[in-house]
């Protein structure tokens, strides 16, 4: 459904709605697991789950707009554009992760714990929502086809080198002998 969405009301507009999607499903589970708003009549598994279903919907939606944005943009380098965006995706997830271990430290049967959720809400308002008026698909003319071509190649050059220096300053050095780990595995 999402891509006949983006198909016609642009990815913009279905990344901005996404965004929203799944930042209020993610502030509204982490409301009703800590009891600040009502379960809405239902027992906790079934409130929890049907907003947890939504949430996922959404996630889904960001996550098809902005890889078809990409394909979009980069039609001669789709495999290897798709796989830097799913990096990207699972690099963000450690981070915020590692974001989150770092302030509340690491993750128990506390109540607090629950705070990752709010934070994911945020981070996608930040992140997704707020940017999603910048999204561009390129449209490509025949004619500018070997100049296009060549642009495509200098963006995907420097897109891929942010995700290695990204993918290689998430690691520490380690002392000799040892191998290096992420940081948010130390």
């Amino acid at each position: 459904m999402w891509g006949i969405v983006n198909d016609r009301m642009g990815a913009r507009f279905t990344a901005f709605v996404a965004g929203i999607v799944f930042a209020a499903t993610s502030v509204l589970q982490w409301a009703m697991a800590t009891g600040r708003v009502g379960l809405l009549g239902f027992s906790p598994t079934v409130s929890l789950s049907a907003i947890g279903v939504i949430n996922i919907f959404g996630a889904s939606a960001l996550t098809a707009t902005y890889i078809s944005t990409a394909v979009r943009n980069f039609p001669h380098h789709r495999g290897v554009v798709t796989g830097i965006a799913n990096g990207w995706v699972g690099l963000c997830g450690g981070m915020y992760t590692a974001i989150y271990t770092g302030f509340e430290g690491s993750p128990s049967v506390s109540p607090k714990t629950l705070n990752f959720l709010l934070l994911c809400g945020v981070i996608t308002t930040v992140n997704c929502v707020l940017p999603s008026g910048a999204m561009v698909v390129h449209q490509i003319a025949a004619s500018q086809s070997a100049d296009a071509e060549r642009e495509e190649s200098f963006n995907f050059a420097v897109c891929y080198a942010v995700l290695a220096v990204a993918r290689r300053s998430s690691f520490r050095s380690c002392p000799a002998g040892r191998p290096s780990r992420p940081l948010w595995l130390a």
